[in-house]
């Protein structure tokens, strides 16, 4: 399916893409809002200023998409891949629940209020993303890259951490309780505010960085 194709069913009323093939579609300065693309086939799409509100993408693929200035709103990405993706986008209220972000480019994303739970994140570049109250418990972010990031009201219980790098990340209000950490420099690159540590310990007004 096509660009025109999808907008002009859309714009006739139609709703259930459940399944659609839209590999290597693209797409300008569009609005979908409360549309099912459960199992959407998304590889290699091109989303230009995009706006999905209220849109299900359980379980669809957006392998090697590109979504740039593109908003995601109440949307629920549950169990989707979006291996090797690259978002640059504005994320609020979303499911993200076991999604495959591995190889993810995620530079100056912004998330808030986001269920990403298991997540697996693993050598994703998150440089310089905002993460505002987001659970990421149990999520997978071995050799991830998270330098110059911002994470504030973040659960990482039980992440994996290990070999993940940071430079001057941000974290407030983080919680790492559980958390592997052997290999990265957390302790070193980080700007730390309050935070509980793998150990368990509260940590207040905790500052620490090295240049």
């Amino acid at each position: 399916m096509n660009a025109e194709e999808l907008l002009r069913r859309y714009s006739g009323g139609e709703r259930n893409f459940t399944g659609a093939d839209l590999r290597g579609i693209e797409l300008r300065d569009c609005h979908l809002e409360a549309a099912n693309f459960t199992n959407a086939d998304f590889t290699q799409a091109k989303l230009y200023r995009v706006k999905f509100k209220g849109v299900n993408l359980s379980c669809a693929n957006f392998t090697q998409a590109r979504l740039r200035y593109a908003e995601l709103e109440e949307v629920n990405l549950n169990h989707a891949n979006l291996t090797e993706v690259s978002f640059d986008a504005y994320l609020k209220n979303i499911n993200l629940e076991e999604v495959n972000l591995k190889n993810a480019r995620l530079g100056n994303i912004e998330i808030s209020n986001a269920n990403m739970k298991r997540a697996n994140l693993e050598n994703s570049c998150l440089v310089e993303a905002s993460l505002l109250q987001v659970n990421l418990d149990e999520a997978l972010l071995i050799e991830a890259n998270l330098g110059q990031a911002m994470f504030q009201d973040v659960s990482l219980k039980n992440a994996n951490l290990e070999r993940a790098i940071f430079c001057e990340t941000s974290l407030g209000n983080v919680d790492l309780t559980g958390a592997r950490i052997a290999g990265s420099n957390l302790w070193s690159e980080c700007i730390i505010d309050t935070i509980t540590t793998p150990e368990g310990e509260y940590i207040k007004d905790y500052w620490k960085i090295l240049v």
